[in-house]
């Protein structure tokens, strides 16, 4: 089985540096350049299944991929982006401005902290792994347009990492990250950015 992981291009907030877990985050001209780039050099020949969050920076690379292959994206809610709260649509500052004692928080436990009004690391960690024990039973090859968070979890997930290494990826926006899985072993073949 291999699942192709793509982050989806970026978007005004990556450019701003905000938070950003709900919609309304566009894609710039560079996020718009990089989707047409990956969706016209994808391995789409193998995918069976295309899964997508349902933001609309992913849905809109995940429908080209559709168009091309013929097949219909299955948007899922598992695999939206960490749930920041009252963070959300803040840069780094901001949040630390605003909200020092939740940021403070955050910060020193973020396995454990519940953001107002979000999640905490442990529930995001738990619905992504949801998710991938639900695709991986049907062992075809697989496309999931997500979020950086998103990969960072499900990587350290299937190749059994602690929480904390998760932040050795550095993941691209509009970058593909394959994963293959041959008799219950993972192996991280390729990341590649548009």
């Amino acid at each position: 089985m291999k699942i192709y992981f793509v982050r989806h291009g970026e978007t005004t907030d990556n450019v701003e540096q905000r938070y950003s877990s709900s919609g309304g985050s566009p894609l710039t001209e560079e996020g718009i350049k990089q989707v047409e780039l990956l969706v016209d050099s994808f391995p789409i020949e193998n995918i069976t299944r295309i899964y997508t969050s349902p933001l609309d920076r992913c849905i809109s690379m995940a429908d080209k991929l559709g168009q091309k292959s013929g097949i219909e994206p299955i948007t899922d809610e598992r695999i939206s982006e960490f749930k920041f709260g009252i963070f959300d649509k803040l840069t780094w500052k901001q949040a630390k401005s605003n909200y020092p004692v939740e940021f403070n928080q955050f910060c020193e436990s973020p396995g454990n902290y519940k953001i107002p009004e979000g999640e905490s690391q442990i529930e995001f960690n738990e619905r992504v792994s949801r998710f991938l024990k639900d695709i991986m039973k049907n062992e075809s090859d697989t496309a999931i347009i997500t979020h950086a968070g998103v990969l960072r979890s499900a990587l350290s997930e299937i190749l059994d990492l602690e929480e904390d290494q998760k932040w050795i990826f550095k993941i691209m926006n509009a970058s593909v990250t394959l994963v293959e899985i041959c008799e219950g072993h993972a192996c991280l073949v390729l990341q590649e950015a548009k």
